[in-house]
């Protein structure tokens, strides 16, 4: 987890408003060959026309920041909040 951390602040320091870790190191069950897989959320992306090149550039950043491969994938927080409202299950909520 010490990896995900030091990568998650290099990440920040580009611009990114939030690392999320998942995979093997979230679980705490990550082997030596593990890699590192990372959510990068920035706040509004606008035009995704860049998020290819933003992931392949960011990618690089984090691959100097460890020695374990690292698997990324690139997002902003109305796309992430889109796909919550897509995927979540609503109920209704209960009173106190």
């Amino acid at each position: 987890m010490d990896d995900a951390r030091r990568v998650a602040a290099v990440l920040v320091e580009q611009g990114a408003g939030a690392v999320l870790v998942f995979g093997s190191v979230a679980r705490g069950n990550a082997a030596a060959s593990s890699d590192l897989d990372l959510v990068v959320v920035f706040d509004d992306l606008g035009d995704y026309s860049c998020r290819d090149h933003l992931r392949a550039s960011l990618t690089e950043t984090a691959r100097h920041a460890t020695t374990a491969p690292v698997d990324l994938w690139v997002t902003d927080r109305p796309h992430q909040l889109e796909q919550g409202d897509r995927h979540a299950s609503r109920q209704p909520g209960r009173g106190p």
